[in-house]
Order: C-alpha cells, then sequence, then structure tokens
C-alpha cells in the first residue's frame, strides 16, 4: 500500500491479544534510500591491463591440485616436509621491560590460533616449519623464536625473542590428482 522499497526486516512486536480475536504488531524496517538519478555514463573509469604470468597459474593449478586431493590421516610417524598439520599456537613475548603503571607480565605476541598448513610449502613460515618437523600428534612444544622488527602482525619497535607454545592437533599426507 506504501509502495516501501524494503531492504531488510529490523524486528517484529506483537501486541497483547486474545487468541481468536485480532491483533496488531509493530514491525521496524529497513528502507533502500533513495538514490538520485544521475549521469553515470560521464563518471571516467580507468582500467588497467592485468599482465598473468607463468608462476601465477602453476600456482593456481598446485592449488586446485591440493584442494582436490585425497588425504590420508597419519598416526604412526613424525612430521616430515609436505605433510598437513592442523596446530594450535600461542605466542608470547619473553623479556618485558612496563612502563610506570604497566603490568610487568608477559605480553602476547598474538592470540592463540588455530592453523592449518602444508609444512615447509614455498609459502610456509620457516621457523614454525623447523618445529613441526618431527612432531607427533598430540605432541605439545615450547620454542623460543626471535621476530623480526620488520613482522608485519604485530609490528614490533625491535627484534623480538617470544615463546611458542604449538600443539599439533592432526597430521595428513594429500595424494595430489593428476593434471590431465
Amino acid at each position: 500500500k506504501e509502495n516501501l522499497k524494503i531492504l531488510s526486516t529490523e524486528e517484529v512486536n506483537q501486541d497483547d491479544h486474545t487468541p481468536g480475536e485480532d491483533f496488531t504488531y509493530h514491525v521496524k524496517l529497513r528502507l533502500m534510500p533513495e538514490i538520485p538519478d544521475f549521469d553515470y555514463k560521464s563518471i571516467p573509469v580507468k582500467v588497467e591491463k592485468i599482465e598473468v604470468t607463468d608462476k601465477q597459474i602453476d600456482m593456481s593449478i598446485q592449488n586446485l591440485r591440493i584442494n582436490w586431493a585425497e588425504s590420508n590421516t597419519i598416526t604412526d610417524r613424525p612430521a616430515k616436509e609436505g605433510d598437513w598439520a592442523l596446530i594450535v599456537l600461542e605466542g608470547k613475548e619473553l623479556k618485558r621491560i612496563a612502563l610506570p603503571g604497566e603490568s610487568d607480565e608477559k605480553k602476547r605476541m598474538f592470540p592463540t590460533s588455530q592453523l592449518s598448513m602444508q609444512i615447509a610449502r614455498e609459502r610456509g613460515i620457516t621457523w614454525l616449519d623447523s618445529q613441526i618437523v618431527g612432531m607427533k600428534v598430540k605432541e605439545k612444544k615450547t620454542a623460543h623464536v626471535t621476530m623480526p622488527k620488520d613482522f608485519i602482525n604485530p609490528p614490533l619497535d625491535e627484534d623480538t625473542e617470544i615463546e611458542a607454545v604449538i600443539d599439533l592437533q592432526w597430521l595428513e599426507e594429500k595424494i595430489l590428482p593428476e593434471i590431465t
């Protein structure tokens, strides 16, 4: 009746009522904004040519092979390069100089996180790969690592020594399909 252009329903509230009788309710709606007409054809758009390299194509094909691979769970041997692992990782700063009013407690470098990764893959994390190789499923290990000051997340003011706790949850090998 109102010709509303509804984007979404935000809330529906029903008033008290007696069964068998008419009832009322209130609805809160989010409406489409009114967009004025304008000549969009006059807006210049620059489309840059994208060059795709052979390396990018090879990486895409390899990723497809990994996504379509068969997986075999590993329980009878330690992790080796090329295996896939699920780990829980937590890192804390080892030394900390507390500023006035701050706690001298070890600072968390990154929150506890779960990572699925291929060990020693080209885009891997070298220090982490070297720690996982040789571990067995359900094994937990603590490693001391120096994170470089150019580390991206979290950004660091200087090279920082951390204590990383690595918990290997599962391990598997993938049998990649042939390229046909």
